[in-house]
């Protein structure tokens, strides 16, 4: 619990076999545990309730610590320390929590009444999980379900115990006051939830008094059941003294003043938590005298202890049996009469609107009083009060105090019998809202919080990430930040804290360049140890050779020599080709590009030369040979790539001080990026020409480019890229004003991290540190209207699906009053699909003013067609072309092909096309085989000729073939003819076109064009009728194919064989030649094909034979899986299911047996894996296979349900189950998922209830 017992994380990965990932992905080694999410590591603050538990001296006691500290050493693993009340028991625990011996880690809880919220099940498992997680080096696991939290428990007591156990330790937890308890009927016991058995190296300690007995829930072979674990602890004297003074005073309390009565039943009736100031507002008293009368009159009653936020001390009573007392003398009537003086202060609170000098115990203890009182009605009351929501952000930082009160209340709603929909949606739309404005936290923000000094601040944001895409790479970047300050260690544990596999080792690796720059090169080195996979493994000996470079090249070369073996040894051509794609850029950095060039070529046949020469380019650019650099550059075949390059090396050189040359690069970049963008392709060349003329200081063509831009979403892009640019090049004054012209919360508090890590580079904290409260605050920004319409429109279509057509026009209607203002500045995806919605409803003439304001002209004909009102997009064809300010010719495209309907239109607009290719193109897509001779006469090329006869062949007959050039093109016009005949039955006329298809074959030169066209005449020709034609085909294109030069053509070409050689059911063929292809990858997609052609002929002991042959673990799974699903011994697919190496793949073999053989008794293996399934998709596949084998038992599905750990999977199941159990299965969606999720299993009662809530905002 202190500094010094928080453990590293361990992590013992042995024979979970081997996994791959190129950067960015996800390799999983056939062991995946939870989900992929980084939380910052967990830090546990109840230590400082335990000190207010504890005495400032234990007197008296010096056996029973003996006597504890000979227990953690001995053999027992469960003591029950037993003494009556008053009897000192919460002190020596206390005592023995705060100084425990020496090779002791101490978990603990103290059950009390005194403290809201501290006396039954659920507060034990938050409070022993957060305790667990700093122990663990952990994250806090957040947002999740009850069942889900004691799974998460359990397993963490555990692993706790066999890190303790590894470091020569004992964990022991501690448990103080169990009979005070307080769970509802409802609910289990804290007893209940402590192991029977537990793991090795691990104790518990309870205490409490003789009665009442072990609850009834408690399992009857429990350890609590033994007699002879109990310790009886005899009275302290100096707990007597102290409980003499406590009751007097409370008796004169009982029977004192009316303000002397009132204090005491305020403070009971709020189980603690009031300071001074707030007793004296509620008693009409002042402050001043509050403090005197608990100062004098009853100074041993009451304790203090210090605000949660900030503020006064606040009060509660002294002793747990205090509090059981006032409560017994007060009486029910008296105390709800005290509840009813919290309950009035609560709502004039709430009625100024939860100002600024809020007390503290209305917004944390008042809750809790609620909580365990069962008051929901006031409960939701308070949860849901934007206002009240919007205080607890300022007091704590964050929103996850008021997402946990709405996760209480729905707790709450589940736990009834038939729980309330209306109120389960209103808390699930309020949580969502919460958790949608935290979804613009830039993800630099938390390592500039840390850079800064605040690491609290910087958890507490990374905890409030909530998008899986945004919380891993904000994680690698504290870790990275962490290492550059020179605490390696707090690095490692944000490291080891990030669940997620690539992000884990991403943030490793990031740590290896800060260390190696401190000096801190063995630790740099021992990274390369921690890393998953050999591809990772690569990553981080290239990442510290390139940091030795500068200081000791001859070591750095050792390391890259290193790497590029380590990267031999990986079978997977694509994983492979990204080993080498790092080493190539390594080796760039030692100024070897001889060398890099030589790697490349191994790349590019490999097929990812153009991520090899952008990996190359970024290398060459770091390490300032800009010319090297521009060469590879320009040979970058990509676009958008090639302009992206150009523009970086522009950057480069300007920071470099040659403006001049920088200009003339960033104009390179913009004639690309221009063309690009002119075509609608990605905006990412754009953005960086965009920063690489504010680097060049060209500030005038920056402007002119983002005046351009119509879409906010893009422009803001472009203005991050230009204020990190000019932060980068000192013009900080420049980007300020930049920021001011970002419109999205978003972009605008990433531009304003990066302004503030220029700020704090130069020296200028204060700077820095108020641009990160900007930064922090526009993330906090309400929902945008975009946002809210996506929101709203799911509402309508939801209201629309369940007929009540009336209704979503009424809410369409509204949606359209607030969107309009803003729609011209959206992306045209929600103005469409607005405007469909209205359209849909009868608003037709306002959808076409929606669609009217959409600035891309393309962008407007696609929206105009999905109203399915094509004649109106003819009325406005030539306008629209007009308009447009980009790409004339696509728009026209566009339109001629949206005009289809109109042909003579249609054509018009084609043949004024000037691109000629897109013209063709555009020409082909109009062709009506009906009355071809209008467009077949303007296609003029041969290419587009061919792929007219192609896509439409019966008018091969009709139209010449001859002159079309190319062989190969008319090898395809005649297969296609043949092709169409033969699915006709005309397989005389077909005979024809097959043989001038075979001459054209014969004709190809190429090994590979050949092999290619025999094989499509042997997939044309595959049936009895033509087995000896088509067995001599398939030979001639065997030979071919060996002929192919290319090593990886050779192997396509090659499997190609090998399938058809299966397909025709010559599987000895096929296996023999399989087993001569050179590419691993390539032999094990065909032996994979292979095992499931030996499966459909019946022989599956060859086909399993086979299946365990092939090395390639995802082929083998997959293999294995059809075996299963097909061998008629159940048994022994089971015994197959098991051998499975892909858990994905198991799981799903599982699964089906489970749905299609019958096989219920496998469902504990199936919740066994779903957690270590890495796709979303197979485990909801598995999920829905298995719900469908229990329909009919709705008993048993419900169990499965409850049982799986995931929230998301957990949702899924309960979708599944909605037709069963549809007002409990909707409840647990909304408890689990986001509303949206929800909308088609509720009613229409609860639709209402969403709609008031999401239109209210």
């Amino acid at each position: 619990m202190a500094d010094d017992e928080r453990l590293p994380r361990r992590v013992d990965a042995n024979r979970t076999g081997s996994a791959e990932a190129a950067s960015g992905g996800y390799a999983n080694s056939g062991v995946h545990i939870g989900s992929i999410y980084s939380y910052p590591r967990a830090r546990s603050r109840y230590r400082e309730q335990v000190r207010q538990i504890a005495p400032p001296e234990l007197i008296g006691r010096d056996s029973e610590l003996a006597e504890l500290a000979a227990f953690c050493a001995g053999t027992e693993s469960y003591a029950w320390w037993r003494g009556t009340k008053w009897a000192g028991k919460s002190a020596l625990m206390a005592w023995f929590v705060l100084h425990p011996p020496a090779d002791v880690r101490v978990v603990a809880f103290f059950v009390t009444g005194r403290l809201a919220g501290q006396d039954h099940r659920g507060a034990f498992v938050d409070v022993v999980l957060e305790q667990l997680a700093e122990l663990l080096g952990e994250p806090l696991p957040t947002f999740l379900p009850e069942v889900t939290r004691e799974h998460h428990l359990v397993g963490m007591l555990a692993e706790a115990a066999q890190l303790c156990r590894a470091d020569g330790k004992h964990l022991v937890l501690v448990v103080d006051g169990l009979d005070e308890d307080r769970g509802t009927a409802q609910s289990h016991s804290i007893a209940a939830l402590l192991p029977v058995k537990p793991p090795d190296g691990m104790k518990v300690i309870v205490a409490g008094r003789p009665n009442p007995p072990v609850p009834q829930d408690v399992d009857r072979d429990h350890p609590l059941r033994d007699p002879g674990i109990v310790r009886p602890l005899a009275t302290s004297p100096a707990a007597r003294v102290i409980r003499d003074d406590m009751e007097l005073e409370l008796t004169r309390l009982l029977t004192g003043t009316p303000a002397e009565q009132d204090l005491l039943g305020l403070l009971t009736a709020a189980a603690g938590g009031l300071s001074g100031a707030d007793l004296a507002e509620l008693i009409g008293s002042t402050p001043s005298a509050v403090r005197r009368d608990l100062r004098t009159v009853a100074a041993r009653s009451f304790d203090t202890r210090p605000g949660h936020w900030r503020g006064p001390d606040l009060y509660l009573l002294g002793h747990e049996e205090l509090q059981a007392t006032a409560v017994e003398e007060f009486g029910d009537a008296r105390l709800e009469a005290y509840r009813e003086r919290l309950h009035a202060w609560a709502d004039a609170c709430r009625g100024r609107g939860w100002p600024e000098d809020s007390p503290e115990y209305l917004l944390r203890g008042y809750f809790r009083m609620l909580t365990a009182r069962g008051d929901l009605p006031r409960m939701v009351e308070c949860a849901t009060d934007p206002a009240r929501q919007d205080r607890l952000l300022d007091l704590s930082g964050g929103d996850l105090d008021a997402i946990a009160e709405l996760l209480a209340c729905q707790e709450a709603v589940l736990a009834q019998e038939d729980p309330d929909l209306a109120v389960m949606a209103r808390l699930a739309v309020h949580r969502d809202r919460l958790i949608e404005r935290n979804g613009n936290i830039p993800r630099h923000l938390p390592a500039l919080w840390a850079m800064l000094g605040q690491r609290s601040r910087a958890e507490a944001l990374l905890r409030m990430i909530i998008s899986l895409a945004d919380r891993g790479p904000a994680a690698v970047s504290l870790a990275e930040a962490l290492a550059g300050q020179g605490d390696a260690d707090a690095a490692e544990s944000v490291a080891a804290s990030i669940t997620s596999v690539e992000h884990r080792a991403e943030a490793r690796v990031a740590m290896i360049k800060p260390l190696v720059r401190r000096g801190e090169v063995a630790a740099a080195r021992r990274i390369a140890q921690l890393m998953p996979t050999t591809g990772w493994q690569v990553e981080a000996v290239v990442e510290l050779a390139e940091s030795l470079v500068d200081n000791d090249s001859a070591q750095a070369q050792v390391l890259i020599d290193a790497a590029e073996q380590l990267a031999k040894g990986i079978a997977e051509p694509y994983l492979y080709a990204g080993a080498l794609i790092r080493v190539a850029g390594g080796v760039v950095t030692t100024g070897d590009c001889d060398r890099a060039e030589r790697l490349l070529q191994t790349i590019v046949d490999l097929n990812r030369g153009i991520y090899g020469r952008v990996r190359m380019v970024d290398a060459a650019v770091a390490t300032g040979q800009f010319d090297v650099a521009l060469r590879w550059a320009r040979q970058i075949s990509n676009a958008d790539e090639r302009a992206q390059a150009i523009a970086s090396i522009a950057q480069a050189v300007a920071k470099a001080g040659d403006p001049d040359t920088a200009r003339e690069l960033a104009d390179e970049a913009e004639t690309t990026a221009r063309h690009l963008r002119d075509a609608d392709s990605p905006a990412d060349s754009a953005a960086a020409t965009v920063a690489a003329m504010v680097a060049s200081r060209d500030m005038d063509k920056a402007k002119q480019w983002l005046a351009e831009i119509s879409d906010d979403h893009h422009r803001d892009t472009m203005l991050v890229s230009a204020v990190t640019a000019a932060a980068e090049s000192g013009e900080l004054d420049y980007a300020n004003k930049v920021i001011s012209s970002i419109t999205g919360s978003r972009a605008r508090a990433e531009a304003l991290v990066t302004l503030a890590e220029a700020h704090l580079a130069g020296g200028q904290a204060e700077q820095a540190r108020a641009l990160a409260v900007r930064a922090e605050m526009t993330t906090r920004s309400t929902v945008s209207v975009q946002q809210w319409t996506w929101a709203a429109l799911a509402v309508v279509h939801a209201v629309e699906r369940a007929g009540h057509l009336r209704r979503a026009h009424e809410l369409a209607l509204r949606v359209a009053g607030r969107a309009m203002p803003e729609v011209h500045r959206w992306a045209a995806e929600p103005t469409a699909t607005l405007a469909g919605c209205l359209a849909r409803l009868g608003e037709v003439d306002m959808a076409g003013n929606l669609i009217a304001s959409i600035p891309d002209a393309e962008d407007q004909v696609g929206a105009l067609l999905s109203l399915d009102r094509p004649h109106v997009v003819r009325a406005r064809a030539e306008q629209i072309a007009s308009q447009t300010k980009g790409d004339k010719d696509k728009v026209s495209a566009s339109l001629a092909t949206h005009l289809s309907g109109y042909p003579d239109v249609a054509l018009a607009v084609a043949t004024t096309i000037g691109d000629d290719n897109r013209r063709m193109e555009t020409l082909v897509a109009l062709l009506d085989p009906s009355d071809p001779e209008p467009v077949i006469r303007h296609i003029t090329d041969a290419y587009w000729y061919t792929e007219a006869l192609v896509r439409h062949p019966g008018l091969v007959g009709r139209y010449p073939v001859d002159q079309i050039p190319r062989v190969e093109w008319r090898f395809r016009v005649y297969l296609a003819a043949a092709k169409s005949l033969l699915d006709h039955g005309e397989n005389q006329r077909a005979r024809g076109f097959l043989d001038r298809a075979r001459a054209c074959a014969d004709e190809i030169t190429s090994p590979y064009g050949r092999a290619r066209a025999l094989l499509k005449l042997v997939e044309l020709m595959n049936t009895p009728r033509h087995a000896t034609l088509a067995h001599g085909l398939l030979r001639r294109a065997e030979t071919a194919a060996r002929f192919v030069p290319h090593p990886g053509r050779r192997a396509d070409m090659l499997a190609s064989v090998v399938k058809t050689l299966a397909a025709r059911g010559e599987l000895d063929e096929a296996e023999a030649l399989a087993m001569t292809i050179d590419r691993h990858g390539r032999r094990a997609e065909v032996l994979a094909a292979l095992v499931k052609a030996l499966v459909t002929s019946g022989e599956f002991d060859r086909a399993q034979a086979l299946a365990v042959t092939i090395q390639h673990s995802g082929r083998q799974a997959e293999a294995l899986l059809c075996v299963v699903k097909s061998h008629p011994d159940p048994g022994a697919a089971v015994a197959l299911a098991e051998l499975i190496p892909n858990r994905d793949y198991q799981v799903e073999a599982f699964a089906w047996l489970i749905a299609h053989d019958g096989r219920p008794d496998l469902l504990d293996r199936i919740r066994a894996l779903l957690p270590q399934v890495s796709s979303r998709n197979t485990r909801t596949r598995a999920i829905r296979d298995v719900l469908g084998a229990l329909t009919g038992a709705p008993g048993r599905a419900e169990a499965f349900a409850l049982s799986i750990a995931d929230p998301a999977d957990q949702a899924t199941a309960w979708l599944a189950l909605a037709g069963q159990l549809p007002g409990r299965a909707a409840a647990r969606v909304l408890h689990l998922r986001h509303w949206r999720e929800a909308l088609d299993v509720v009613d229409r009662d609860v639709l209402d209830v969403i709609a008031a809530e999401v239109f209210a905002e």
